[in-house]
Order: structure tokens, then C-alpha cells, then sequence
């Protein structure tokens, strides 16, 4: 047994915790082998608040074995841990952990670079408009309420002589620049090279769906970075690591939920990633860091609870329940119980239940076209990917089962959704899958490249990198064309809300709603307007019999007028005319 030399500045150890240092230490004789790699004498003792040493292979040695100590209470517990074989993931070289370090941070770069000239100037159409609209005024969006999502943006507008709808835009691209960058340090932790994690990363940015809501103000982006960061976080911890990354992955997975809540379906995953992780015999489940556990992730719901309640009574400019349900009295005159009850409704997405629909024919035909837009329509590339992810699925399955846990909950959950969800465009959110399946990919494909040569290896990984984000740059603009339609500067160009007669009312559909708004309430401050979102086929049934108010009704769409009326072009809206 070998003790280390005294120490002045060490604090006297009481007898009784020399015994249960030494009770502990009894059994201790065979370390314990991690998920990571590394070997733990005792992994109670990280919870005693003793020192626990990990092998990290930093120091070579000669022998065949190397010492590994834990000190706790002055005891000092010597145990041999082999030598673990050196890989392209564990070989300690001060160079590869800068790779580490700067592989991420370069992912990040390139991507936001990449889509900081192809975002849209000013306000958009549709949800886009919508979330930078609440960003700016803290108002109240489209179920599930994003208030997590709201609260940051409004923060963030608050900068002064920037437009406020540009700098959300710029807000969701880095969000999503560093759920890729995140995606990558990941793929680096459980064994990756660099410049593999690197290009992958970077071919998943370069998807169009992924590379849609990179360029496009959504809360997808910011959702999958709250996701990716939570998976990191519990993996970390099932290694095991400290319980702050436990508590704070825990506040991630919650914010994630509040912001998608189809995220609950992979929540299992996490859980059981967690008591695998503590499943090692003599290890108890403690009361406190479950409660604790369980209070981080349910935080963001009862700060968007709050923050609900709040904006509701307070009367929010911007409003979706109250103008969804074309309320006459303002909010503030409703009492607790309505004001709940409108949370509900807002935060379980009451309003799309009618849009699920698992019988299983449409089921089935869902999840193909979810295989055809991950696969971008190549069968070839669709079956490498599903081929690739289940052997990475099994690999990683052997050295990291709480990492497996979380991925395999990700995907399933994900394709549970987009089963069960009518929808065909962005709100169907593969966002998570694609995650998940590139994770798997590249373990499935480190497996292959730690077997190749070192330096061949590294000079041809650097080129694909290299030429990976080349690509990515010079198809950019490409790859943008499609989404520049979400912009909405020339359309209140052309609809010119300043010179709009006092008490104007227009009627538009969600797609046009948004950005008139935001044209009324944050850049001209016309409160004389009144702007209603509402189908065509209701807009005639809540026209005022009032001839002077009729007047000054104006549509976004030609639709039927009422009786005795017609339409007339007025710049992109349609006046209502009495007919002659």
C-alpha cells in the first residue's frame, strides 16, 4: 500500500471516518471498469465527497499495468488498472485534445458563416413572424407558447438600433450552429476522430431540412440545441460524472420538453440512462439528488406557467389565445380559472390534437416519407444511413449503454411522433432523428477509421473536412433559394401600413397575419389599425354592418365579399367597394 506524502494544508480526519473509509475501501480490490474507459475504485465514494483518481493515460508506463489510487480520509486504497489499448479516441496526446477542443468551436464557425448571409432582413410570414414578434413585445405565440424561447428573445431585442426580427433571425442561426457544434464534441466523447465528427456535422447542416431552420427564424433550431446539450450532459454523467451535470442536463431535457413537447417521448430514455448508470452493486438511489433531479426538470414548466399567467393577466400586445378565440374582454378582466384554462389549452397544443391520426396505413406511409426526406429520395444513401446506425447502434451498445439509451429513445420517440402527427412539413421536426442517426453513423464509422494508419488518416481527414465545409459554403446559396419566400420586407413594402386610412381593418390568414402585426405594433405604432387573423371563408361573417367601416375593410386574399360589395386591388391587399 502506498500513501502519499503529508500535507501541511491537510484538515484532520476524524476515527470514525478512518472506519468507514477503510469499510468502503475493503471491497475495492478489483477497480471497477466505466463506460468510458476509465477505472473507479469505488463509485460510492464520488458520492461521499471522497477524491476518486481515473486513469486517464496520460503518463506512459513501461509495465503492463499502471497504479490507480483513491484517497479518502487519509486511507489510501492502491489498485492495477491494464493498460488500455491506444486508439485514435484514448491515445493521450496533448494535440489530440486540442483537436478536441477546436474541432467543435471550427463546426460552429463555418456554419454560422455559412448562414449569416442567407438570412431573411426583417420580420417573416407565418410561425417565423410569429416567434419574433413575441420575442420583441414578450407576447404570447402559437401553441405550446415557447415562453422559454419568448423570455430569451425579448432579452436579446432589447439592443438598441438593431431591427429586432434580424436580430431573432441571427439568434435561431446560432442556436443552431451550436446544436451542430454540440452534435460534433459528442460524436468526438464517444470515440470519434475530430475530423470525422467534423464532416459529419457538417454534412448534417448541409441537409435541407437541417439547413431550412438553420436560415429560417423557428424554434426547431433552438430546441434541438437544448436537446443536444441535455444528451451530452446525462452521457457525461453516466460515465460517471459529477452530479451538477446531472442537475443542470435535467433543466436542459425540461426546457427542451416545454419548447417540443413531442421530446417527452424520448424522456424513458433518459431515465433509464440514469439508473444505469447507478445500478452498480452497493450503490443506493439517494432521496435528495432525485428530488433535486426531478425539481431541474420541472422548472421550465413552472416558469412558463408563470410567465403565462403573467403576460395573460397583463394584457400582452401580441396574444394568440385571446385573438385565437376572438376575445371582447381583455384578459386582465378574466378571472384565475380562465386564465388556466387558457394555459391548458396553449401548453398541451389542444388546438392540432385533430391532427393525429395513428391508423396505421397513414402511419406507415408517414414514416416513409420521413425515410425520403432523410435520404433526400436516394434509396442507396437511405440504407447506408439505417445500415450504418444500427452497427453503431450495437457498438456503442457495448462500451456506452446510458449513450445508446438516450439516442435509441431520441429516434423512437421522434418516429413516434411523425407517425402518429398529420403533417408533412417543418412541424413534423426530424430534427432529433437526423441527430440521432448521425451520432450512431459515426460511431458505426470510427470503428473503421481507428483501424487505418495515423498519418494517412489524419491528412485525409483533413481534407474531407476541409472540403466538406467548402461545400457547404458554395452551396449555400443554393440551398437558400427556397426559403427566401419566408421574408416579409417586400410584402409591407408593398402593403404600405403608414398611408392606410385611420381605423383600417384588415383580415389575413396566419401566413400574412405576423409580419402585419409587427408592422403595426413595433415599427409604425398605428394602434388605430385593426389586423384579424381568420380563414377566408369567416372573414365576410365578421364584417360590422357599420357603411363607414365598411369602407375601410381591406383583404389580404380576394375573397367572396358580402353581399351588395366587391373587391378592389389596393398595392398587395383587395378593398372592399360598394358596389354601384
Amino acid at each position: 500500500m502506498l500513501t502519499p506524502p503529508a500535507r501541511s494544508d491537510q484538515r484532520r480526519v476524524k476515527p470514525c471516518q478512518r472506519r468507514q473509509a477503510r469499510r468502503r475501501a475493503a471491497p475495492s480490490s478489483e477497480p471497477r471498469a466505466t463506460p468510458g474507459g476509465a477505472r473507479e475504485t469505488d463509485d460510492r465514494s464520488a458520492e461521499r465527497g471522497a477524491a476518486v483518481c481515473f486513469d486517464s493515460g496520460a503518463a506512459a508506463m513501461s509495465a503492463a499495468s499502471r497504479p490507480l489510487a483513491c484517497a479518502h480520509g487519509g486511507v489510501t486504497v492502491l489498485a492495477m488498472a491494464p493498460t488500455p489499448k491506444p486508439t485514435s479516441a484514448t491515445e493521450p496526446s496533448g494535440r489530440r485534445a486540442g483537436r478536441d477542443r477546436w474541432a467543435p468551436l471550427a463546426v460552429f464557425a463555418v456554419v454560422f458563416a455559412a448562414g449569416y448571409s442567407h438570412l431573411p432582413p426583417g420580420v417573416c410570414h407565418g410561425d417565423s413572424g410569429d416567434l419574433q414578434l413575441a420575442c420583441t413585445t414578450a407576447g404570447i405565440m402559437h401553441p405550446p407558447g415557447y415562453a422559454l424561447l419568448v423570455s430569451a428573445g425579448y432579452v436579446l431585442t432589447r439592443i438598441p438600433a438593431l431591427d429586432p426580427a434580424y436580430l431573432v433571425s441571427v439568434a435561431c442561426l446560432a442556436s443552431g450552429a451550436l446544436a451542430i457544434s454540440l452534435a460534433a464534441r459528442l460524436m468526438i466523447t464517444l470515440g470519434g476522430a475530430p475530423w470525422l465528427a467534423a464532416s459529419l456535422a457538417l454534412l448534417l447542416a448541409g441537409r435541407p431540412l437541417v439547413w431550412e431552420n438553420l436560415i429560417t427564424p423557428e424554434v426547431y433550431a433552438p430546441a434541438l440545441a437544448l436537446l443536444v446539450a441535455a444528451t451530452g450532459l446525462f452521457i457525461t454523467y453516466g460515465r460517471p460524472g459529477r452530479r451538477r451535470d446531472l442537475f443542470l442536463g435535467a433543466a436542459l431535457l425540461g426546457a427542451a420538453i416545454v419548447t417540443r413537447p413531442p421530446l417527452l417521448l424520448a424522456a424513458p430514455g433518459f431515465a433509464l440512462a440514469v439508473w444505469a448508470s447507478r445500478r452498480a452493486p452497493g450503490t443506493r438511489f439517494r432521496a435528495a439528488p432525485i428530488a433535486v433531479t426531478v425539481a431541474c426538470l420541472l422548472l421550465p414548466l413552472a416558469y412558463s406557467i408563470a410567465f403565462f399567467l403573467a403576460r395573460d393577466a397583463q394584457g400582452a400586445r401580441h396574444n394568440y389565445v385571446a385573438q385565437y378565440f376572438h376575445e371582447a374582454a381583455a384578459p386582465s378582466q378574466s378571472g384565475l380559472s380562465a386564465r388556466l384554462e387558457r394555459v391548458a389549452w396553449l401548453m398541451t397544443g389542444r388546438q392540432y390534437h385533430g391532427q393525429l391520426d395513428p391508423r396505421p396505413d397513414r402511419v406507415a406511409a408517414r414514416w416513409w416519407w420521413a425515410g425520403v426526406t432523410i435520404s433526400q429520395g436516394n434509396p442507396a444513401l437511405g440504407a447506408s444511413v439505417a445500415i450504418a446506425a444500427a452497427i453503431g447502434f450495437v457498438l456503442l451498445g457495448r462500451r456506452e449503454p446510458a449513450a445508446v439509451s438516450i439516442l435509441g429513445a431520441i429516434l423512437a420517440g421522434d418516429l413516434a411522433f411523425v407517425g402518429a402527427y398529420r403533417d408533412y412539413g417543418a412541424a413534423a421536426d426530424l430534427l432529433p432523428a437526423m441527430f440521432a442517426l448521425c451520432v450512431l453513423v459515426a460511431c458505426a464509422l470510427a470503428s473503421v477509421v481507428e483501424r487505418l494508419d495515423a498519418h494517412p488518416r489524419h491528412i485525409a481527414g483533413v481534407v474531407i473536412a476541409t472540403a466538406t465545409a467548402g461545400a457547404l459554403f458554395v452551396s449555400a446559396g443554393e440551398r437558400s433559394k427556397p426559403f427566401e419566400r419566408v421574408g416579409a420586407t417586400e410584402y409591407l413594402r408593398d402593403v404600405d401600413l403608414a398611408r392606410m386610412p385611420r381605423g383600417a381593418h384588415i383580415f389575413a390568414t396566419w401566413h400574412d397575419a405576423p409580419p402585419l402585426w409587427y408592422a403595426r405594433d413595433v415599427l409604425l405604432k398605428r394602434e388605430d389599425v385593426e389586423i384579424t387573423n381568420a380563414p377566408p371563408s369567416e372573414w365576410a361573417a365578421r364584417l360590422t354592418a357599420d357603411p363607414g367601416a365598411l369602407a375601410r375593410v381591406f383583404f389580404t386574399l380576394p375573397a367572396a365579399p358580402p353581399e351588395g360589395h366587391s373587391l378592389a386591388p389596393a398595392g398587395a391587399l383587395w378593398r372592399l367597394t360598394p358596389e354601384r
